[in-house]
């Protein structure tokens, strides 16, 4: 009860992770248009029952069923042809439908037909969900690629001619929005964060440890993304807030900063660098060279957000250690509510409720 109130006093979300991130995936050809559109199955789970029942059923008499999105060519509805619902390793859930280009639009070819793509999914769950949508030519050019969100779900593009070679749009801004969104979003992250700040006793301490965390996390992500080592959430989610936990009840025996503390943090970074890498896997961006790009772009947002965090964070920090009363009252009983957030995360992600 103590807990929801400050909860509600403070704005602080229970809700660990960020709101959802999910994936829709446009393939153009002459004659078809492939979306494929991935949610996990936590996110599924938090779709209206209605939508849930339409991804299932995959009877032939169910064709025009939810598919997620609306798809127009030049203000025209292309014919749907088929829609299948699978389940992927990572049980996450994954709608494909195939659609008819219009003859109008294979004769011309020539960039004067404009596609408008209007995601569902967005608006059907939880405010901030973020849907990565991509759009690829047939020669495997990146032709369009941004963040789709509630109040804002409509991508448009103009359909590539065949034979203009067209280059790839840029893409590591999307993903470097998509880094800051994540980092801002993700709660037990930032409590993370706030707990190790408490007890940082100036500017030096804080950028020691932000650096440290900020290492590790750097080399897990980028080892989970590229395919090296994957470990399942199901234990990595857990552990974070078992990290937040330990941090915060750190903080009322050891407030130096010590080599102990530092080893610490450099290993729980390691731990939350796999549950970064969870939202590039989410967006099935592939392995090897091609997902540099993506990698790069995400890292530097979550460091950019995370940066921003610290800066608003640290000031303030130091200036309550200015009072009297900062080590005996505040210290504490900031790292008690950090212990007490966690201790509910670790529960909830241990029993999976």
């Amino acid at each position: 009860m103590v807990l929801g109130l400050c909860c509600q006093l403070f704005g602080i979300q229970l809700q660990a992770h960020d709101p959802g991130l999910s994936s829709l995936n446009v393939s153009l050809s002459t004659h078809f248009i492939v979306v494929v559109t991935t949610v996990s199955d936590g996110d599924f789970r938090c779709l209206p029952q209605a939508t849930q029942v339409a991804w299932m059923n995959n009877s032939s008499n169910q064709v025009q069923a939810n598919t997620g999105f609306d798809l127009k060519i030049n203000d025209l509805t292309p014919s749907l042809l088929s829609r299948q619902t699978t389940r992927t390793e990572n049980r996450d859930w994954e709608l494909q439908a195939r659609f008819s280009v219009p003859k109008t639009t294979q004769s011309t070819g020539t960039g004067s037909n404009v596609v408008q793509i209007f995601a569902h999914l967005p608006a059907e769950l939880p405010s901030g969900h973020r849907q990565v949508a991509t759009v690829v030519s047939e020669t495997g050019k990146t032709v369009s690629q941004r963040i789709l969100k509630q109040g804002d779900a409509r991508i448009d593009f103009v359909w590539p001619q065949a034979s203009s070679g067209l280059a790839s749009q840029p893409t590591v801004f999307v993903y470097v929005g998509l880094g800051v969104h994540h980092i801002l979003t993700g709660y037990d992250h930032l409590l993370f964060l706030s707990a190790l700040l408490l007890v940082c006793r100036g500017i030096r301490d804080g950028l020691v440890l932000v650096t440290v965390f900020t290492v590790a996390h750097s080399i897990t992500l980028a080892i989970s993304t590229l395919g090296i080592l994957h470990l399942s959430s199901t234990w990595v989610e857990p552990v974070i807030a078992a990290s937040i936990v330990y941090a915060a009840l750190e903080n009322l025996w050891q407030r130096e900063l010590t080599r102990t503390r530092i080893a610490v943090v450099f290993v729980f970074g390691l731990v939350h660098g796999f549950g970064f890498a969870s939202v590039l896997e989410d967006l099935h961006i592939g392995t090897g060279f091609s997902v540099i790009q993506p990698l790069l772009g995400f890292n530097i947002g979550v460091e950019l957000g995370q940066i921003g965090v610290v800066a608003a964070l640290l000031p303030v920090v130091i200036m309550l250690q200015a009072r009297a009363d900062y080590s005996r009252r505040w210290m504490p009983a900031g790292s008690v509510l950090c212990a007490m957030v966690g201790t509910y995360w670790l529960v909830t992600r241990v029993l999976d409720v």
